[in-house]
Formats: structure tokens, C-alpha cells, sequence
């Protein structure tokens, strides 16, 4: 599994929040299926179809087993599932990884693989992270 540590991530539309995911998570485009190349698929569609879950999946599963015990990602992740009314961390990662709270959440996961001691409540990734809650309406927990 490799993680674009480097990656700066800066998007305006859901076309350009795909293309990050997709270099984030290390992704290829895969081949549709032949059948498909009758239908006339717009943009969004195809690239639903060409979607590679196995590297999304690696991506997460990387993500959880490096935060999985630090209790600053363990508050976002807890704020996050709220928002779907759920108390599992994990769907609370999903969030993160979501159009709404990537670009925060990379900032913050990637401090945290760079200065795991230094990182604290006070770390401004981590804070960003806290904000965005609070500017979407999510601030209740």
C-alpha cells in the first residue's frame, strides 16, 4: 500500500475530487466491461464503472490501522459517524475520506505520519478538521 504523503489536494468540483481519490488511493482505471461500450455513459457514470474498490478498500484499511489508537482521530471519526447516526468509527473514516472533508482530513492524517509525538489537540490539521465540522453544522459532539 503506498499513501501520497507529498500530495497537496485542492479541488473545486466533484470531477476534481474524484481524480484526487483516485491518485491517492493509487488507482488504475480498469477496462468496462465490452457490453458497455453501446451505452452512452455520461462522465460521472463511467467513472463509477471504472471505480477500483480493492485500492479504495487499501487505502481505508491503511488509514484505520495508523489512527486507529490515537484518540484525536478517534474524536473525528466519532463526529463523523454521527453525522450518519452511527457510533462506528469506521464509517466515521468513510466520511472523511468523503467530497466534504478530504482535503482537511489528508492534511491531518499526513501530520500526524510525519510528527506522530508532536501531534496534539493544538496541531492546526487538526483543528482544520474540527472547523470544517462546525462550518458544515456538524459541532454537536
Amino acid at each position: 500500500m503506498s499513501y501520497n504523503f507529498n500530495m497537496k489536494i485542492n479541488y473545486e468540483t466533484n470531477e476534481e475530487y474524484r481524480q484526487y481519490f483516485r491518485e491517492l488511493c493509487g488507482m488504475t482505471n480498469f477496462l468496462l466491461d465490452p457490453s458497455m461500450n453501446t451505452l452512452e455513459l455520461d462522465e460521472e457514470t463511467l467513472d463509477e464503472q471504472q471505480f477500483d474498490m480493492d485500492a479504495a478498500s487499501k487505502t481505508m484499511d491503511y488509514i484505520w490501522e495508523s489512527t486507529k489508537k490515537n484518540s484525536l482521530f478517534q474524536r473525528i471519526y466519532s463526529k463523523a459517524a454521527a453525522i450518519m447516526l452511527s457510533d462506528n468509527n469506521e464509517i466515521g473514516l468513510a466520511i472523511m475520506i468523503s467530497y466534504d472533508y478530504l482535503d482537511v482530513f489528508h492534511k491531518c492524517f499526513v501530520e500526524f505520519m510525519r510528527e506522530p509525538l508532536l501531534f496534539d489537540e493544538n496541531n492546526i490539521a487538526y483543528l482544520a478538521v474540527l472547523e470544517r465540522f462546525t462550518k458544515l453544522g456538524y459541532n454537536r459532539t
